[in-house]
């Protein structure tokens, strides 16, 4: 799993980083392997995303031990990160819009962005079940806005590739 990986780092190169962009191997975002993926981690996060954050800041080295929680701040917080094999990626969060991961648009392979993505989807559907299973009581209504938006964002992307204009890119960050 790529999460163990990834460490904190204070810069990462200049370029445009996305949650999804076109390649040849994934040309359509509806028809993608990564599509399915990263809803498969909003379905999941939902409920659960203040645990799933601390852990993840936690795995980065931002958070101490200590903290089992950690609600998503207002405005988007980010973390710059590298994979053992020299992969820059950008860790956003925001309570509009969730927990998102950012690759290099210039660089990445189609299987690298799929096996992140799945294997994301894998970490955190682990670690609901686990809160399930514990009985840790879910996240406010009020910090559970992710969901809704990525559902949101994912038909207006549906509508436009079904009416013929394929998306160009999905969750941009530019550096």
């Amino acid at each position: 799993m790529y999460i163990e990986n990834l460490s904190q780092v204070e810069n990462v190169p200049p370029g445009k980083y996305a949650m999804w962009f076109p390649t040849p191997d994934e040309a359509c975002f509806t028809e993608s392997e990564t599509r399915k993926h990263i809803l498969r981690v909003y379905q999941a996060l939902n409920g659960y995303e203040s645990y799933v954050f601390a852990s993840l800041l936690k795995d980065f080295k931002v958070l101490d031990e200590g903290d089992n929680r950690v609600d998503l701040p207002d405005s988007l917080f980010t973390v710059y990160l590298k994979e053992a094999e020299d992969n820059f990626l950008i860790f956003s969060a925001s309570q509009e819009k969730g927990m998102r991961f950012h690759f290099p648009v210039e660089n990445t392979s189609t299987f690298y962005l799929i096996s992140f993505w799945q294997g994301y989807a894998d970490y955190v559907e682990t670690r609901r079940k686990m809160f399930e299973e514990n009985g840790s009581p879910k996240d406010s209504a009020e910090n559970a806005n992710a969901l809704g938006w990525w559902l949101a964002c994912e038909q207006v992307i549906l509508d436009e590739e079904k009416a013929g204009r394929l998306v160009g890119i999905v969750g941009t960050v530019f550096i």
